[in-house]
């Protein structure tokens, strides 16, 4: 048992440094793929809404989110598939948007359950055969259904719709790839607690392994069922903990632990003698992220444009026409468009209404689009200089930008649940466009921008920190 118990000391030790090392290189890095997968999966399901090719769902408001659990995989008839899909699309893109944007993805909330779950998620569609001609009816069926919008004569659809597929497909390699090794230390973690918890007490001889391998193991499970926090049977890992501990070959199993731990390092590892890109690289890179959502900024601004003027150019009942009548008649100028929108406070969910200038309010998303679309060529931000100067200047630009961004986003999602509310008259309701793809593209580039910012701002800050005490770098 010596062996055993130096087996466990050396385990607990190179879990601890895997843990770290999952902490510091792996959790952001599957945070930002999920969150992309999440948005991405959003996407191709907002479009085949918007372009009618699937239903609501008519329970997705009534139906609480079920956490971690995959959509019904069974098999159902073509006059069903629409039915069907809609329904399971929805509840598929509600698990997505829990793990993304509920749920804490962090290494002490994973267990092997809930990775499982979340690979399961990412395979419920085959994305990497992603056809017609798929053995998968839930894949079959998807693309059936997006192939309608490629067909379609939407420029803009077909192109957020391919986007979308490329990019789940290339995430969902990502999230398998690190949920694979993280699964390798979860597995190692689990047994580890099972031998400090259970093994230990039940003093097992290694004469009584293999021939009263069963009852051992029933022995485990009635013991890992009584521990607190809970553990998950896992009969296949409890079999490799008897396997290492007590049989004849344990030690080759043993080394075979280490081997696999040994391989995290090795895929995470960061080189010490690394250069890190410099400042200005660094914001340029950041200036880039920021550009991509110039697009949908310009395209939320069309419809919305074109919704107020479906609002404004519409027949008019003669109470109306009165009313617009009197108006000019006493006013002494010519008064502004002013809608009142929604705004939702994020802390406190309230909701309140603000008067919005909508020609006014157009000119500032222009202006910031316009930004935008410039930030496509960063490099000239720099005027050919290096400078710490410049560089700073840059930074207090990026900031700006970032700011007016997400002033423009927040008042794009006002408008666009203001043209899709009861204050629109019911006879052009329908002729409202949504621009809440792009408001979703546009928060994605915000979130990834401003966390690129704030991680090279904290660098920046703590060289400053060690240079005033003097140390050097």
């Amino acid at each position: 048992m010596n062996e055993v118990s130096e087996y466990q000391e050396r385990l607990e030790e190179t879990l601890e440094e895997c843990a770290c090392l999952i902490k510091r290189n792996a959790m952001d890095e599957l945070q930002v793929h999920v969150k992309e997968f999440a948005r991405s999966v959003s996407n191709i399901y907002k479009t085949l809404l918007e372009k009618g090719v699937i239903r609501k769902d008519p329970y997705q408001e009534e139906r609480s989110i079920a956490k971690f659990k995959v959509p019904s995989r069974e098999e159902f008839t073509e006059k069903e598939a629409n039915r069907e899909m809609s329904t399971r699309l929805s509840f598929y893109v509600s698990q997505w948007e829990y793990i993304g944007n509920v749920f804490h993805l962090d290494l002490e909330n994973l267990d092997l359950n809930i990775v499982r779950s979340i690979k399961a998620l990412t395979s419920w569609v085959q994305w990497s055969d992603f056809s017609i001609h798929s053995s998968s009816i839930i894949t079959r069926s998807l693309a059936d259904f997006v192939e309608v919008v490629l067909r379609s004569k939407d420029v803009l659809a077909r192109k957020l719709i391919t986007s979308a597929l490329s990019t789940v497909k290339e995430e969902a390699l990502k999230i398998n790839k690190i949920l694979d090794v993280i699964t390798v230390y979860l597995k190692e973690h689990y047994k580890l607690r099972v031998r400090n918890e259970i093994m230990s007490r039940l003093n097992i001889d290694a004469g009584l392994y293999p021939k009263f391998e069963g009852k051992i193991l029933a022995v485990m499970k009635a013991s890992v069922s009584k521990m607190k926090p809970a553990l998950f049977w896992e009969v296949e890992l409890a079999e490799e903990i008897l396997q290492e501990d007590f049989s004849s070959n344990g030690e080759e199993h043993r080394e075979n632990v280490f081997k696999r731990l040994n391989d995290i390092s090795s895929l995470w590892k960061k080189e010490e003698d690394t250069d890190e890109p410099d400042a200005a690289d660094q914001l340029l890179d950041i200036a880039l992220q920021l550009s991509h959502s110039s697009a949908a900024v310009n395209t939320a601004i069309s419809r919305m444009r074109e919704n107020s003027r479906t609002l404004e150019e519409r027949p008019k009942s003669f109470v109306e026409i009165l009313n617009d009548f009197l108006a000019k008649l006493f006013q002494k100028e010519e008064t502004s468009l002013i809608y009142s929108i929604p705004m939702k406070d994020m802390r406190t969910g309230f909701i309140r209404h603000e008067s919005l200038d909508f020609a006014k309010f157009m000119s500032r998303a222009v202006r910031c689009g316009s930004a935008l679309q410039k930030m496509k060529k960063p490099e000239e931000l720099l005027k050919g200089s290096n400078s710490s100067m410049q560089v700073d200047a840059m930074e207090k630009y990026l900031n700006k930008v970032l700011s007016e961004l997400k002033y423009v986003h927040k008042h794009l999602e006002g408008l666009d649940a203001f043209f899709h509310s009861n204050a629109i008259p019911e006879n052009i309701a329908d002729k409202m466009k949504s621009c809440s793809l792009n408001t979703d593209n546009i928060k994605a580039s915000v979130s990834m921008s401003l966390k690129s910012l704030t991680k090279y701002q904290s660098n920046k800050e703590a060289k400053e920190q060690l240079r005033k005490l003097g140390v050097n770098q």
